[in-house]
């Protein structure tokens, strides 16, 4: 009788499915490529760091968030320098009101670096990455102009200042001399 039971039960349970060979190759090549990928970024972080550092992309993105946010701002021709003719040339770009002076919003700008048509043509910027403005005063013919410390790491401070005067200049075509203040002290 039991066996009777045994038997007629086993006829109501349903067979078990097997994976096909093609959903196990799926599943098998899947994991491969998941631990592949998590090894390639951890052995590729380093470089994907000292690469967002270098670029300062993350302070372009934090820029870009409150350019977004603010409704404020106004086009100035920002000049950059062109490394194939050592040209300086001036590119448009918006830069976010900031309450101060046009002198101020138009460094703040040049600050930033180039702009993304600039930088498709291969433009660049002498000026350190991370150089804060200070302040800036224009008295007549003289721009005085006080930076952070890290605008005296500037790989040519020729080119840089020039990239200042030529900016300033388009505000106030009166501006003649530059007198470039590091921590308030005199370059």
């Amino acid at each position: 009788m039991i066996e009777d039971l045994q038997d007629e039960f086993s006829s109501y349970s349903k067979p078990r499915k097997q994976a096909s060979p093609k959903t196990v190759l799926f599943i098998m090549v899947f994991v491969l490529w998941a631990i592949f990928s998590a090894v390639y970024i951890f052995i590729s972080l380093p470089k994907i760091r000292s690469a967002l550092q270098e670029t300062n992309a993350v302070e372009i993105i934090k820029n870009a968030r409150t350019y977004k946010i603010s409704a404020e701002s106004s086009p100035y021709e920002l000049y950059f320098v062109n490394p194939a003719n050592g040209y300086v040339q001036p590119f448009t770009a918006n830069v976010i009101y900031s309450g101060s002076d046009e002198y101020h919003d138009a460094l703040e700008g040049l600050l930033l670096g180039p702009t993304d048509q600039a930088l498709s043509r291969g433009y660049l910027s002498y000026i350190a990455k991370g150089t804060r403005l200070i302040g800036v005063t224009v008295s007549g013919k003289y721009a005085f102009i006080n930076f952070s410390s890290e605008f005296a790491d500037s790989s040519n401070m020729e080119m840089a200042k020039t990239q200042i005067l030529l900016t300033l200049q388009k505000l106030n075509s009166n501006i003649r001399n530059l007198v470039i203040l590091v921590n308030g002290t005199e370059l």
